[in-house]
């Protein structure tokens, strides 16, 4: 064995008793004692904030907790759009139908995927439409308001 081994090896031998141990334990929960300290402080920064918060109620939705999540991503590399996200008070069931609608019209090239749940509703499409060509199916998806009769409303 080489010098630099056996000296690596003392020194582990040496870490291993409990004295070290005792010792390195101690260092550890100094130094966590010491960033609880922060954390605590944080705490009661985000408790005075909450108070704030709790103050204004947030914007009624159709499930009276949350809005629904809505994300169309773009595979074709060649158009502006490559993700569009917002949000929807809902119901999912009206957003799914709205997206039919857009789909009837041919808006897209291909619909890969549509996934509707609770709290999202995310597709996958392929288009070569660019985004200011999508605004206003995309809004109307998100509201259900429908601008134009070639939609079917």
């Amino acid at each position: 064995m080489s010098a630099t081994a056996s000296s690596a090896a003392a020194a582990a031998k040496d870490a291993a008793t409990p004295a070290a141990q005792h010792a390195a334990r101690a260092a550890h929960e100094e130094a966590s004692a010491a960033a609880t300290v922060g954390a605590e402080e944080c705490a009661a920064a985000h408790e005075s904030g909450r108070e704030e918060m709790d103050a204004t109620p947030p914007p009624s939705t159709i499930h009276e907790d949350t809005d629904i999540d809505v994300i169309w991503h773009n595979l074709y590399c060649k158009s502006d759009f490559t993700i569009m996200r917002g949000w929807s008070c809902g119901p999912v069931e009206r957003i799914l139908a709205d997206f039919g609608k857009v789909v009837e019209a041919g808006v897209f090239d291909e619909v890969v995927s549509v996934c509707a749940s609770k709290y999202m509703f995310t597709v996958t499409v392929a288009t070569h439409k660019s985004c200011k060509e999508l605004d206003k199916y995309w809004f109307a998806v998100q509201t259900g308001e429908w601008e134009d009769e070639e939609t079917g409303q």
